[in-house]
């Protein structure tokens, strides 16, 4: 026995193989996820609903829609994409109007009552 019939019969697994048509057939190209970033445009958006009525838990959602446009900057080379962006911009509104209420009713510029008062 020689050596190339023990060696796949010449043939070399890194070579492109032809699919019926004859022509080679390209490797599709690799999209990055866009997990992160439609989590970030989530994230933000129900931050902003939130905000307004818990805000602690907007502050918390807001954190978390940025972490995750920040991540999926890092999954995309760098670039972020208009979801990341704009999850981050929502996200980043969102934790502020929960800090202003906060402060408003941490100040005493606005009551609890009046909220619940003006609710029902």
């Amino acid at each position: 026995m020689d050596n190339n019939n023990m060696m796949n019969n010449g043939y070399d697994p890194n070579q492109q193989q032809p699919y019926a048509g004859g022509a080679y057939q390209q490797p599709a190209p690799q999209q990055p996820s866009k997990t992160k970033s439609i989590l970030a445009l989530v994230f933000g958006i129900l931050s902003i609903i939130i905000s307004c009525c818990c805000t602690y838990l907007g502050i918390a959602l807001g954190i978390a829609g940025i972490v995750m446009a920040v991540l999926s900057k890092k999954d995309n080379g760098d670039k972020m994409n208009g979801m990341a962006i704009a999850g981050m911009v929502c996200s980043i509104i969102a934790i502020v109007i929960s800090v202003v209420s906060i402060v408003l009713v941490l100040g005493g510029f606005i009551s609890t009552d009046y909220i619940s008062q003006y609710l029902n």
